[in-house]
């Protein structure tokens, strides 16, 4: 009975792994033509790449669930900080940028292009 049970177990953590949210993609900001985001992951591991007509930033993080967080650098500016993005269905994500002090500088909501 308890191979039974562990053999349950071990299919549902499998499975939960294989589904986990993927953000790999090119992503824009909802109500914006200028942007344009290109996640790449590897497991759980990611880099981002942004561009705007203001600017440019590189990301590393990773993936927790329904939330990639990351660490950026504005290659354009001397200014660096933390972006989390949260999940909201399968083609859109909420963004939260926050400076080193953790106050919140910026929110939006992105889409999958």
């Amino acid at each position: 009975m308890k191979q039974i049970i562990f053999a349950v177990c071990l299919v549902f953590i499998t499975a939960a792994t294989c589904f986990a949210w993927d953000p790999s993609g090119t992503w824009a900001i909802e109500g914006r033509t200028d942007t344009k985001m290109d996640i790449s992951c590897k497991e759980n591991a990611c880099s981002l790449k942004m561009q705007t007509k203001y600017g440019k930033y590189d990301a590393s993080g990773f993936v927790n669930g329904d939330k990639l967080l990351v660490a950026y650098n504005y290659l354009t500016e001397t200014s660096f900080g933390f972006i989390l993005f949260e999940q909201q269905g399968n083609n859109s994500m909420l963004q939260k940028t926050f400076d080193i002090k953790g106050k919140v500088v910026w929110n939006g909501r992105l889409f999958r292009k």
